[in-house]
């Protein structure tokens, strides 16, 4: 039981390459709500939500969404078969 736990973590873990996922799509979160924050009388509170809805949809598309559909077609196309590594052939998570 504790190695199939192992594996889910591990495997939901190179699914999302969650590094990425935020270096990519917080930093366009971040950008796009400071004029908000700058500019508007809108509250601290209401940012806070804005900022957590659109990182939970960020990671949930990006994340998720983007990187399974990517591994799925490189398993179907065969590409996770001839590459050697995992930058080049996707992370073989769903195999």
């Amino acid at each position: 039981m504790e190695n199939t736990v192992f594996k889910l973590v591990r495997s939901s873990w190179m699914l999302l390459r969650l590094i990425a996922v935020i270096s990519s799509s917080i930093a366009v979160i971040l950008s796009s709500l400071l004029p908000f924050f700058l500019y508007t009388s809108m509250s601290f509170g209401y940012l806070l939500f804005l900022f957590l809805l659109l990182s939970m949809t960020a990671v949930m598309f990006h994340g998720v969404l983007t990187h399974l559909f990517n591994d799925h077609t490189d398993y179907v196309t065969g590409t996770d078969a001839k590459s050697p590594g995992v930058l080049s052939g996707g992370s073989k998570v769903i195999q």
